[in-house]
């Protein structure tokens, strides 16, 4: 039981970290400029739409990667700030802004991740992407204030008969070392991921060639 008030908390916010970036994605691909901007106010993107679009397997490991990355991060935040209570008085409205805020630093951790990658490929290739990885932490950190009630709201209502702080931060180290090994694999995935991407641009483009044959292609490029 003491496990399952750490846990359902950091499963909602991972339910609802994919949730935002599926629903970013279909409202790129399916409504209009001035719905998706809304849209993008409620449901940032969290998971890169890169990921999301990857080809199989690489989309599902890296999704799947990321939300286990952002139930640790959560899970490691939560029990950090649930062991700083040692008894009953004091809860409620401020426990509650604690838990939202768990959240925000969760989700800032795992955008992190990515966001490190893109840099080392940057300073690897001498390109100056920063803005693109920048923008991306604070898509996710919008995410944080607009979805991080949802978890907190649970952690609050499960914190009733919580254990005692002590007991809750021994979790913090188990939990850190999981998203430590979720973050590293997203590290790792990557080079796969981004060779697969290029293979399916190399088949569409031959597939193209194909089916506009030589002459057509002779007289387009006149």
């Amino acid at each position: 039981m003491r496990t399952l008030r750490l846990l359902l908390p950091a499963a909602v916010a991972a339910v609802v970290w994919l949730l935002s970036g599926y629903l970013e994605l279909l409202g790129r691909q399916l409504l209009p400029g001035p719905v998706r901007h809304v849209l993008s106010l409620l449901t940032p993107e969290t998971v890169p739409l890169l990921d999301l679009t990857a080809p199989a397997p690489w989309s599902a490991l890296l999704t799947a990667l990321s939300a286990l990355a952002l139930a640790a991060a959560y899970a490691t935040f939560f029990s950090l700030v649930r062991g700083d209570h040692r008894g009953h008085e004091g809860r409620g409205s401020r426990d509650f802004a604690a838990f939202w805020f768990c959240a925000v630093a969760a989700g800032s951790c795992v955008a992190a991740v990515p966001a490190f990658v893109v840099v080392v490929v940057a300073l690897r290739e001498r390109q100056a992407p920063f803005a693109l990885a920048a923008e991306h932490l604070v898509a996710v950190a919008h995410w944080g204030l607009v979805w991080g009630w949802l978890p907190a709201l649970l952690a609050v209502l499960l914190d009733r008969r919580s254990p005692t702080g002590l007991r809750m931060r021994r979790i913090a180290p188990i939990a850190a070392g999981v998203f430590l090994v979720a973050a590293i694999g997203l590290i790792m995935a990557q080079p796969g991921a981004n060779a697969a991407r290029q293979e399916q641009s190399s088949e569409a483009a031959g597939l193209v060639q194909v089916e506009v044959g030589p002459m057509e292609l002779i007289a387009l490029n006149r």
